[in-house]
């Protein structure tokens, strides 16, 4: 690390960090010897009902079984303090450089028209297939859903209001007798 700040012009931020595995790696081992002791009391077991003249087939197969799911725990359990002792062993250096702004190029060498220009006219076409699909969109669904919602109620309403208005007027009513 002081190698690397050495050969950079300023360093704006520097974090270290360290996991302590040791509690971890103690209780994985004291798992795995309890395991292992399992095993070995199984593999007893399974050779004593072996010996017996009539031996339960399903017996035979649960402490079998049982020896396999054990053997399965104690290879996880290798495995992961071999995971931890490779991480004892090497470190992890992660390194972030941003460059000065200085050296950053004022404008940027790699401009090409040509693809600005196809960009601009995929957007186009993308932007006309746009106003196509909500056109038909509207056509196909839109007016149709516009017309039943709206024009059944006023074809309905338009009929009664006709039907309204051509009933007969009222009888006139008889003058009364004026008392004279």
């Amino acid at each position: 690390m002081d190698g690397i700040k050495e050969s950079v012009e300023k360093v704006v931020s520097e974090a270290q960090t360290a996991d302590d595995v040791t509690e971890q790696f103690i209780d994985l081992e004291a798992r795995l010897t309890n395991l292992e002791a399992l095993e070995v009391e199984l593999r007893a077991l399974l050779t004593e009902v072996r010996q017996q003249p009539e031996a339960d087939p399903d017996k035979l197969l649960r402490v079998f079984n049982e020896i396999a799911a054990v053997r399965g725990q104690i290879e996880q359990i290798q495995g992961q303090l071999d995971y931890l002792e490779n991480v004892v062993d090497l470190a992890t250096l992660t390194i972030g450089l941003t460059p000065t702004p200085a050296v950053v190029p004022i404008a940027d060498d790699t401009w090409e028209p040509i693809e600005v220009a196809r960009d601009a006219l995929r957007n186009l076409v993308t932007g006309v297939q746009g106003v196509a699909d909500w056109a038909i969109h509207f056509a196909l669904y839109t007016m149709p859903m516009l017309l039943i919602l709206l024009g059944v109620p006023a074809a309905l309403g338009f009929y009664i209001y006709r039907r309204w208005r051509k009933r007969p007027p009222p009888a006139p009513a008889a003058p009364m007798p004026s008392e004279s």
